[in-house]
């Protein structure tokens, strides 16, 4: 099998862009004009009766933001730009609710473009990224922007100008360390061909720029195969990494492989001094108990004390999704949530000393609902001490990544303004729920295509 490369390479930006859902079929020509054409006509979505009106996108007010803002990413159309069909990327910050707009970051006259955006380090300092050359895909880099200086630095370049062939890219999405200073990814070598291999799991240290590689032997086979292991998370005192084993398989048809599928099999605790390493997780642990089939784990956190590890499990395609927590062993597994008419996931953490811990998640209906086409649905909140006692923020079927402010007082969200069809989404939103007063108010309404990066420091 012999991928399109460029097809291919088009639709890994646009993927990497975007954790929002667009209309599938969709190409990237079609998908920019619409949006040229919707910005003439659109200028916000529909609100709920509840929420206040958002503060005009290009108004900047001075004020008190507090210790915080919120960072996002956002991709739109601007003649003076030269990336591909005139994109260009923008990280903006705000206050709470919308005001104290400033623009951190902008690809709009590099000579590379801003393609990835991954997480905000934990001190809240640092925005880890990508960068590449829009849809040749010879060139790419893994670099980090400073909130306070609004610079970029690279910290590896993968460089294949002057050859024929792409011989290795960032694979997966790169971690921080809980200490702020590395950042652990995983490479795949031959990319864009059929015979693409596992690159290994690198750690750099951006203080001094040096790269680690994990010397790693299972069963006596090399990581560099195709035995993938890709970086989810570091441990509470970042001295071992836990790795996600994702094996590919193929799609065969008549004899004739089509393409690839791969799924989280099982995590791994590495010691990064060492390269020991033991399996703490299997997805057999949940067959039976989860679903008749496992499809895979995923979106992975950890609670530094106790030292808990959440995640989801999803089935098959419409079968049940849960979010789950187990010990840094992989034993005391437990189940949080167990509402069946709900696929829960992508869940995130407040784990902040001296307050209580919490979990937040997206529950998408099940059978019958948009849940085929977008991963939005409503948001719920659970004590971890109280499992029972779910706090639900109301927002319907388009609240989508809920992220906890750093002092727990506010969860951030996406909200997707949808057609009357459910086919595509109108406009992108962002919006702030305080947690004691059960308060929701937009903070920014735009038909641009946003994605919420998180929290950030401003001090």
């Amino acid at each position: 099998m012999k991928i399109n490369k460029f097809m291919f390479i088009i639709l890994c930006i646009l993927f990497s862009l975007l954790i929002l859902p667009v209309t599938a079929c969709q190409t990237i020509n079609t998908f920019l004009k619409t949006r040229i054409e919707k910005s003439q006509e659109v200028t916000s979505g529909e609100e709920n009766e509840d929420l206040e009106e958002p503060a005009e996108e290009n108004v900047e007010i001075e004020k008190n933001t507090g210790e915080y803002q919120i960072a996002y990413f956002e991709v739109g159309i601007d003649e003076n730009s030269n990336h591909f069909e005139h994109r260009v990327a923008n990280i903006y910050a705000m206050s709470i609710d919308g005001t104290a707009k400033r623009l951190i970051y902008s690809d709009i006259n590099d000579k590379y473009a801003l393609a990835s955006v991954y997480g905000i380090s934990p001190d809240g300092t640092k925005i880890l990224c990508g960068i590449s050359d829009d849809a040749r895909g010879v060139y790419s880099a893994l670099c980090f922007i400073d909130i306070v200086t609004c610079e970029l630095s690279k910290l590896i370049e993968f460089d294949f100008s002057e050859g024929e062939e792409i011989l290795e890219a960032i694979y997966k999405e790169p971690i921080w360390s809980n200490g702020s200073d590395k950042v652990a990814y995983e490479t795949i070598t031959n990319p864009f061909t059929d015979n693409f291999k596992d690159g290994g799991i690198y750690i750099i240290d951006i203080n001094i720029k040096t790269i680690e590689k994990l010397n790693l032997d299972i069963d006596g086979q090399s990581l560099e195969s195709n035995i993938f292991f890709y970086p989810v998370l570091f441990s509470p005192d970042d001295t071992k990494i836990i790795a996600a084993f994702h094996p590919y398989f193929p799609k065969i048809e008549e004899g004739k492989i089509l393409d690839y599928y791969t799924k989280n099999e099982s995590l791994y605790m590495v010691e990064i001094a060492s390269g020991k390493f033991e399996e703490i997780l299997n997805i057999s642990k949940f067959e039976g108990v989860e679903a008749e089939i496992i499809s895979s784990f995923d979106k992975f956190n950890v609670f530094k004390d106790p030292g808990l590890i959440v995640f989801q499990v999803l089935g098959d395609f419409e079968e049940d999704g849960d979010i789950w927590a187990s010990d840094l062993n992989g034993e005391k597994i437990k189940k949080l949530t167990n509402d069946n008419s709900l696929r829960e996931q992508q869940p995130s953490i407040l784990d902040v000393s001296g307050l209580d811990k919490k979990v937040t998640f997206v529950g998408v209906g099940r059978y019958g609902t948009i849940s085929e086409h977008t991963k939005s649905g409503n948001i719920y909140i659970i004590d971890i001490s109280d499992i029972e006692n779910i706090k639900n923020i109301n927002c319907g079927v388009e609240g989508l990544k809920p992220l906890f402010s750093t002092d727990g007082k506010y969860l951030a969200f996406m909200y997707l303004d949808y057609n009357e069809n459910f086919d595509y989404v109108e406009n992108y939103q962002i919006k702030t729920y305080e947690i004691e007063s059960g308060e929701s108010k937009a903070a920014l309404s735009t038909n641009n295509i946003i994605d919420l990066i998180g929290w950030i420091s401003v001090n």
